[in-house]
């Protein structure tokens, strides 16, 4: 249980009802927790929900998204004459509905393809965007790149196809 203290900020608030636990990332809709108040289930809990549904892949999200240890699906937008954060409003829609399906097994990032264009080169192998690459297991040297139609439906199909 001492590692739930640290992977979130719990507030108290003392009410007749029942107990209730909800989780909240910038920009994104609460999460209502449903299970037993147990342990194990309040940790399994914070585990699916840990990172964002669509977080941002960087120099400093890219070691907590490996501690984990679950799967990571690389959003590889092109920037264009958008910024990082321009890309990522532009995305969500879409990629929200591809990570609520897959949540529990990958988290589902997005990032900066000029600023981390060599990194991307050298890990994923993908050198055009727009693009998706799916880890088993973040970190992994193993992936698989989709480069077709940038669609939720489409994607998803290519995650399941991946499994």
């Amino acid at each position: 249980m001492k590692d739930i203290w640290r992977k979130a900020t719990f507030y108290f608030q003392k009410t007749d009802g029942p107990a209730i636990v909800l989780l909240t990332h910038s920009g994104e809709e609460t999460t209502k927790f449903s299970g037993s108040m147990d342990n194990a289930s309040l940790s399994n809990f914070l585990s699916d929900n840990a990172m964002p549904l669509f977080g941002e892949l960087n120099g400093d999200t890219f070691d907590r998204y490996l501690q984990e240890g679950k799967g990571l699906v690389w959003s590889l937008f092109p920037t264009a004459d958008l910024t990082v954060e321009g890309v990522q409003k532009a995305n969500r829609p879409m990629m929200t509905e591809v990570a609520k399906k897959i949540r529990g097994k990958y988290f589902v990032t997005y990032t900066d393809t000029d600023k981390f264009k060599d990194a991307i080169d050298s890990m994923l192998g993908v050198t055009t965007f727009p693009a998706v690459a799916v880890q088993k297991k973040a970190g992994d040297k193993k992936k698989y790149v989709y480069t077709g139609e940038m669609s939720a439906e489409k994607i998803s199909g290519f995650i399941a196809e991946s499994w």
